[in-house]
This record gives C-alpha cells, structure tokens and sequence, in this order.
C-alpha cells in the first residue's frame, strides 16, 4: 500500500514546487509566431442521442417544403400552359376568320352545286383543323 502512496507524493510534491517557483518558463508557455497566426479549429458541438421526436417534426418540415416546391412548381406550368392556350388562341382566331372570309367571298362567285374547287377544299380542311386546335385551346383555359 506505501508503495502507491509514495510515487503519488512525489508527483504531488514535484507539481507543487513548479508551480510555487513560478510555473513553466515564459518560453514554454509564449506560442509560436506559427501557432499565434493560425486560429483554432471550432469545436463541433456535444453529440447526444437523436430525439425521435425531433427527427420526426424535421422530417415533417422537409416534406411539407417539398410539397410546397411541388405545388410552386404545377402552378408555374399551369401558367405557362394557360399563357400558351391564349397566345395560340390569339394566333389562331383571326386565321380562322381569315379563311372564312376567303371561303365566303369564293362561295359568292361559285355555285357549290354543281363544282366545288381544290381550293374550297383545301380551306374547309383548313378551317376544321382551326376549330379543332381553337377547342383545344379553349378546354386548357
């Protein structure tokens, strides 16, 4: 039992005699110009055990983000195809009265009885493919 006191006295005695004398030397405790310049990493913070309840209410705000980006996201291609449908409505419209127009001037000189042109033809399929895109167009709205 002395055997483990006495080593232990010693070091208790050798550690108050240094600090009596006036601790370690100024050289040993000056850092070094190297040392002074660079700073010191920050501490990361004390780990502790993941809360159930915490990692569920953030995997509850990140997924309630997501479904906001999400509907963010369909109602700006919402948009975009509604600006698309009047921009091709605005294209479409005065094309289709053009056709009637030409189709009306032409039909007052003919006499859709007995002939019918290729170019009666051609603007009757002109303007089906116009009211079809106008009620496509008019169904995005």
């Amino acid at each position: 039992m002395r055997r483990w006191k006495i080593p232990s006295l010693l070091a208790g005695s050798l550690l108050a005699g240094v600090l009596l004398v006036g601790g370690p030397s100024p050289q040993a405790a000056a850092p070094s110009p190297v040392a002074a310049q660079r700073p010191l990493p920050p501490r990361p913070p004390p780990q502790r055990p993941p809360d159930p309840l915490e990692e569920f209410e953030l995997n509850r705000r990140r997924r309630q983000r997501a479904a906001e980006r999400e509907r963010r996201r369909r109602e700006q291609a919402a948009r975009a195809e509604h600006r698309q449908a009047l921009r091709r409505l605005r294209e479409d419209l005065p094309r289709l009265r053009e056709t009637l127009q030409a189709v009306e001037a032409k039909l007052v000189g003919l006499d859709p009885e007995n002939e019918l042109s290729v170019e009666l033809r051609q603007r009757g399929e002109e303007m089906e493919e116009l009211a079809k895109r106008i009620n496509e167009n008019l169904k995005r709205l």
